[in-house]
């Protein structure tokens, strides 16, 4: 295509589908500029366990696809992940526990990786973190993490000033309570710069929240869920400090106790706090900006009367549809609530009982951890 007219050229890309263009883009320098007006749709990203077998060690595989093709090829049928286009990347292996994935920013992925002790009498754990670009192919594992055996909280953000991305690591090297039996929290925080080479984890203090679930990312800040007094904490990456903020706690925490629980999630780009009412519904509770306020936008029922099931989230569709997994009954659900019809239909489905299946929206994007200045694989 060299010697075609420019104009040409920019007909032949013109058709082009969008979830081809990125690739385009990596062609030349005249192609990048010819795309760049096509827009990339948001498309899952689907991280599932392989079975160990006598040859191959248990991992992680990622794959990619876009939630209208699922829902085309697959309704009716049962959910195959060998129909789903998979990431040119090496598989990330895992323990007995598998890889957590801290969220998305600008097409990069982070991982948790928990890891059992070499040697049952060390108290200390080494906690990897691993990123990748599922596009470009980049990965880098960070510096293992070197703590007392204990739960982790953990969180990825983006710093849109300084175009800089950190892993949040929040160690609880104790039990949550105190002699005389009184819940209470100590948490030692941990921050991981990308770019900054030499600086590795930096320790920035500690914690009295206890965030031991994965926070979510945005407009510079990372979003936990304290679950032990049920409030929201933010913590704020430029500054390196949480915050609780009144406006920011939405009325359903107040009802939060062993039957109810909360996730905090950022779905569409806005904030939401999802109320899991055990057994009746799942209620999703949305933040406007402008107002500093909350207001309850839907609730989605509760299949059946198990309580152990857990509702996941993590996507809202081009038609304000709610995309969530369901897992708990030997299954792994990917189901879709509609709320003009306030119907719940199962996307699709697959045995749990042979692998692990975490989701979440992912933007493809050309983001290099090389011109971040990380040395990655």
């Amino acid at each position: 295509m060299e010697s075609l007219h420019l104009d040409i050229t920019h007909k032949i890309l013109s058709h082009v589908p969008p979830e081809s263009a990125l690739n385009c883009k990596l062609v030349c320098k005249t192609w990048r500029r010819l795309l760049s007006h096509v827009k990339v749709k948001a498309g899952l990203l689907f991280a599932i366990s392989q079975e160990e077998t006598s040859d191959q060690e248990n991992s992680l595989q990622l794959y990619y696809g876009y939630y209208d093709d699922i829902a085309q090829s697959n309704q009716g049928d049962q959910f195959s992940y060998t129909t789903l286009p998979k990431i040119n990347l090496p598989p990330i292996k895992m323990w007995k526990d598998p890889p957590v994935m801290l969220g998305s920013c600008n097409g990069l992925v982070c991982f948790s990786i928990p890891q059992p002790l070499n040697d049952p009498f060390d108290d200390l754990l080494n906690y990897p973190v691993y990123i990748c670009n599922p596009l470009t192919g980049e990965y880098v594992n960070l510096p293992n993490l070197s703590a007392e055996v204990g739960q982790i909280g953990s969180g990825f953000g983006y710093l849109p000033k300084t175009n800089e991305y950190k892993v949040v690591l929040i160690h609880y090297p104790g039990e949550f309570t105190d002699g005389s039996g009184k819940k209470i929290a100590r948490g030692l925080v941990q921050v991981y710069t990308l770019g900054r080479g030499g600086d590795g984890w930096r320790n920035i203090g500690e914690t009295t929240d206890a965030l031991c679930y994965p926070g979510v990312a945005g407009d510079g800040v990372i979003h936990f869920m304290d679950d032990l007094e049920w409030k929201l904490v933010t913590f704020d990456l430029a500054e390196e400090e949480f915050l609780v903020l009144p406006q920011l706690q939405p009325p359903c925490l107040g009802s939060a106790d062993c039957d109810n629980s909360c996730q905090v999630k950022v779905l569409g780009g806005h904030l939401y706090v999802v109320h899991l009412k055990g057994g009746r519904s799942v209620d999703l509770w949305s933040f406007n900006k402008s107002s500093a306020s909350w207001s309850k936008e839907l609730s989605i029922p509760w299949n059946g009367r198990n309580r152990a099931i857990q509702y996941h989230p993590f996507s809202l569709t081009s038609s304000n549809q709610v995309l969530f997994s369901v897992s708990g009954d030997g299954n792994f659900d990917l189901c879709c609530y509609d709320p003009k019809t306030e119907s719940v239909q199962t996307i699709a489905s697959e045995d749990k009982n042979r692998r692990s299946f975490q989701t979440i929206q992912h933007m493809n994007s050309l983001v290099s951890l090389k011109d971040l200045g990380v040395q990655s694989n």
